[in-house]
């Protein structure tokens, strides 16, 4: 394969010329194979290997071997060459003509290789990439997101000339731009640049530097002079002042460009480099606000994993750019990168659209106490900020989130654990020393989770920002705990800083509710999370902001709940649709766009019980007041109260044209939705054909997958009717049922609750043939929960029930024990044709040992 040489002529404003050499893709041609498999395939980059990630708690951990032929011209001997990956996760060893050429330890930045000294020119060179995202003294050494393995960024051969920007062994391009002095009058700048020169001898170079506004407007243009000495040559060029500087915020995201270019003595291009910054400045003042160009700035927004359903976490620029721009759309300014050095698309979208950034390093969970794992999270942190330094919606570094969480659940030694408490503030010491030195002007940040224990040992505080995982309400505890929480940190430490960097709360669009509780995973539960949370961080005054967990719903391959491998607490689903609750934020976090939205879409198609035809319609807007029809027939107009208004409104059978309209700035705004519904009436007639289906122990909805069929809350019989008699529903604590993972279905939340105790369903019907499903898991054993489910503790009761089932006072199942069939957290379906001369249809359960138990039921007609 010849290169290609790419020629790219720019006539600039000042009327110079030059020609410039591109970076090339070298994302083609590649093949990969997993593990010491001998079998390969094609592959274009970006691509990763867990697609078992979405299926298995045990994903693949461990090497994944990429291999390529490339050709280099002889045109080229004279050049330097490079590779630049953007992201290999997580251990890499780059071999070259079977020469190791440089490894890299750390999944999330981009690193350069010189590939020039073993190049062969004008014939096939191979290159052989050994990746491992086992991660051993490596950070991340666990956390609440998938760790992929792969090339998962693009990667780009450059060919540089014998002088040129110096790309070093941190990931930098050779120019980092710095702010001397800014205000509204003015700004001072400085350009810190690194000079790479290859040849046996000192040349004499011109750096010209040409600076555009906002508006691509010339707004200097100046040259310098300078002797480079052989190998690496490091200077500063202060940039001249400008009057009246268009400042950087997330109203009016201003952009400068600044593009230096490396000539000869004699005029020839040698090398070029753009740039985007922005003038503003930031300081935490009254109240431990952050104060943005001078003015007290609330930071809303959320929080953001990198993958994407379908396409792990090898996402193009262009999906990276569309999170971002979703974002923004929805009013926030703020966005917390978590937990981890994202794609530069990403920073450049914050900078382009306007999100002030919190940028991590991936030491989550658990720190080694070991220098391999200090020296390794510090070249993470040396990356991080060399690579994004010159991004000027970045304004704060973050180096741990929630770094003692794992420790309980993995050091048993109270000594130890001391030991490795001890570990983590030293750590936290040493790189809050590194950050300060090499950007002393950006804040520091870490994230903890919800416990005291950061203040005890002596973690808490390191930082300029102290950042709070709040889940009040969802993993334990109430709605309410959390501004109590917050207020007595803010008061035994009235001089720290504080910031909300997750609250968050599970949905799951098959599951709704007309009785939404913590951890029921309703979409109706996490709409009143969300509405209690942000009132709290914004009417909060000692609160610097807040960044809701998260933007989307992201592969967490060790989590259970109702959606096993997925974390979902996002506004958005993996599939980038978004979720009702998206606009509640939507209208709370806008004030100058008209938000209206019908919070219905979620669930548009309800099957309900004729005895819950009333239904909350939700409406979520930014607007005064608003009004809502239903079939052109008005409902009436309700204020809206933090941002909702809710009507509660008896729906017949059949399609809903539902609409709201209301004035925002005297202007009327209108939204529109549809709505099916179909009622299942309580009471079995003659005329009825009967098909019911039971969510037994539930009050929620559970929609099946890939089919129209809807369980129905559990109920009390009721005669000429459906119902339990006896029995209670499954409660684990103060949540419904369990969040184990169930094997053999995909309708989880379907097995997850449960009706047990001695008990009967009866089914008022008419006498005939019917066929009777019903659905077990024996839940007793969980055994230790994640520890991220911090309202949970260990469940090691292993007894096995056995039951008996009768029908109609027959037996039906003897000695019956599903765990004894398929083990325990299985589902089982049983189904059984029975023919009845009865006017109903009674199924009984006794015990044998232990307690009888249902987790559904399905009757229907023959």
């Amino acid at each position: 394969m010849k290169k290609l040489l790419l020629t790219l002529f720019v006539i600039s404003q000042f009327g110079y010329g030059y020609a410039q050499v591109l970076k090339t893709s070298f994302n083609e041609g590649w093949f990969f194979k997993k593990g010491t498999g001998k079998d390969s395939i094609q592959v274009i980059l970006p691509h990763h290997w867990n697609d078992d990630a979405y299926i298995n708690k045990n994903y693949y951990r461990g090497i994944g071997e990429y291999s390529k032929r490339f050709v280099i011209s002889e045109t080229s001997e004279k050049t330097q060459q490079y590779l630049y990956f953007e992201g290999v996760n997580s251990k890499v060893d780059v071999v070259i003509n079977d020469n190791h050429v440089l490894t890299h330890s750390g999944g999330y930045t981009g690193f350069y290789v010189h590939i020039t000294p073993h190049l062969k020119y004008n014939s096939s060179n191979d290159i052989r990439l050994v990746v491992d995202n086992t991660n051993d003294n490596l950070a991340p050494l666990s956390g609440d997101f998938t760790i992929f393995g792969g090339v998962y960024r693009p990667v780009w051969l450059i060919e540089k000339n014998e002088i040129s920007f110096e790309l070093d062994s941190l990931g930098g391009k050779g120019l980092l731009f710095a702010i001397d002095e800014v205000s509204d009058k003015q700004a001072k700048g400085v350009l810190q640049l690194s000079i790479n020169n290859t040849l046996s001898n000192n040349e004499r170079v011109t750096i010209e530097i040409h600076g555009f506004d906002p508006q691509k407007q010339a707004v200097f243009d100046f040259s310098v002079s300078k002797r480079i000495k052989r190998g690496s040559n490091h200077f500063e060029v202060t940039l001249p002042t400008l009057k009246r500087p268009m400042l950087w915020s997330p109203e009016e995201p201003n952009l400068y460009t600044l593009d230096v270019v490396l000539k000869t003595k004699n005029g020839k291009v040698l090398d070029q480099q753009k740039e985007t910054i922005g003038w503003r400045w930031f300081e935490v003042g009254a109240n431990n606000a952050l104060f943005l160009n001078g003015k007290p700035i609330k930071l809303m927004g959320a929080s953001r994993h990198q993958d994407r359903k379908g396409y792990g976490i090898a996402l193009s620029d262009v999906q990276h750019t569309d999170d971002i721009k979703v974002l923004k759309s929805m009013g926030a300014n703020f966005i917390r990168l978590a937990h981890y050095p994202q794609s530069e698309a990403v920073l450049d979208a914050c900078d382009k659209y306007g999100l002030l950034v919190w940028e991590e390093v991936p030491v989550v969970d658990l720190v080694n106490d070991n220098q391999a794992f200090f020296d390794n999270a510090e070249r993470q942190l040396r990356e991080m900020v060399r690579q994004h330094f010159n991004h000027p919606s970045v304004v704060m570094w973050g180096y741990m989130n929630e770094a003692i969480i794992q420790v309980p659940h993995r050091i048993k030694d109270s000594n130890e654990r001391k030991e490795r408490y001890a570990a983590t503030v030293r750590l936290a010491k040493q790189l809050e020393g590194v950050c300060k030195t090499i950007d002393p002007n950006r804040l520091t940040v870490m994230a903890y989770h919800g416990t005291p224990l950061y203040n005890e040992i002596g973690l808490a505080g390191i930082t300029d920002i102290s950042g709070w995982n709040l889940y009040d309400g969802w993993y334990g505890g109430g709605l309410k705990g959390f501004e109590t929480f917050v207020s007595k940190q803010h008061q035994e430490y009235p001089e720290r800083a504080l910031i909300i960097s997750e609250f968050g709360a599970g949905s799951d669009k098959r599951i709704h509710t007309l009785k939404p509780r913590k951890f029921d995973f309703s979409i109706e539960y996490q709409q009143l999370f969300m509405e209690h949370y942000w009132p709290v961080i914004r009417d909060s005054a000692y609160i610097m902001g807040g960044a809701m967990w998260n933007l989307v719903d992201f592969s967490s391959a060790l989590r259970n709940e109702s959606m096993p491998r997925i974390n979902n607490k996002g506004l958005m689903y993996s599939n980038r649709e978004l979720k009702d609750v998206f606009f509640y934020q939507k209208a709370f976090l806008s004030n100058n766009t008209p938000v209206l939205h019908l919070a219905t879409r979620d669930w548009q198609q309800r099957v309900l019980l004729d005895s819950d035809s009333k239904q909350a319609i939700k409406v979520y807007s930014n607007l005064k007041e608003v009004e809502l029809q239903i079939n052109e027939v008005s409902f009436g107009k309700k204020e809206t109260k933090n941002c909702t208004a809710q009507w509660e409104v008896e729906l017949k059978e059949g399609t809903h044209n539902l609409s709201v309209r209301g004035l925002f700035n005297g202007e009327e705004v209108k939204d529109f939705a549809p709505m099916e519904v179909r009622h299942l009436k309580r009471r079995i007639s003659e005329n009825n054909t009967v098909d019911i289906c039971i969510n037994a122990g539930s009050d929620a909805y559970f929609h099946a997958d890939g089919s129209s069929l809807v369980f129905m809350p559990d109920r009390p019989y009721e005669k000429g009717s459906w119902g339990y008699i006896n029995g209670e529903a499954m409660e684990r604590g103060d949540r419904p049922g369990t969040t184990a993972e169930i094997k053999g279905t995909q309708e989880d939340p379907l097995f997850q609750t449960r009706r047990e105790g001695e008990m009967a369903y009866r089914f008022d019907v008419e006498p005939g043939t019917y066929e009777l499903t019903l659905g077990f898991a024996d839940l007793n054993y969980y055994g230790q929960p994640l520890a991220y489910d911090l309202g949970n503790g260990t469940i090691n009761d292993k007894s096995i029930s056995v039951f008996n089932i009768a029908l109609n006072g027959q037996e039906l199942e003897v000695s019956f024990s599903p765990a004894k069939l398929v083990g325990g957290n299985h589902a089982l379906l049983k189904t059984y044709v029975i023919s009845t001369d009865q006017p109903f249809i009674e199924v009984k359960l006794t015990p044998v040992k232990g307690q009888p138990y249902v987790n559904s039921l399905r009757i229907k007609a023959k």
